[in-house]
């Protein structure tokens, strides 16, 4: 016995529309997150990574300007200035998140410059 299998017709090509007849494709609809959300995903990008918080060179030149004022241009090695933008960021980092428990022992969600100045005075 044999079998046959029927095809289906092959379909027409499809004409192709002269380009003064193109129809215009609605744009995509753009997403929106949950206030709050985008912020958590940066923060824990940031968080996964080994990057310092602060760009190299405005950090070099800033150190530079600072260390001119007391006098003959200081040379610094390059594994001294890593270090000393370590731990500026984390004495920032750390600050910021002690006004940060501060605020939140307020009841309150952001900071304030006074939160700021309350633990530089605890600090002390």
């Amino acid at each position: 016995m044999s079998t046959q299998v029927q095809s289906k017709p092959a379909a027409a090509p499809a004409a192709l529309a002269p380009p003064s007849e193109v129809v215009p494709v609605a744009p995509r609809k753009k997403i929106h997150f949950h206030p709050g959300t985008v912020a958590l995903r940066e923060i824990r990008r940031e968080q996964k990574s080994t990057q310092t918080m602060l760009q190299r060179t405005p950090f070099i030149r800033m150190v530079r300007r600072i260390t001119a004022k007391y006098g003959e241009t200081m040379k610094f090695s390059r594994s001294a200035m890593c270090a000393l933008q370590e731990m500026t960021e984390d004495y920032i980092v750390s600050r910021l998140r002690n006004a940060h428990n501060l605020a939140i022992y307020t009841n309150r969600k952001s900071l304030k410059a006074s939160d700021l100045d309350m633990c530089a005075d605890l600090q002390k």
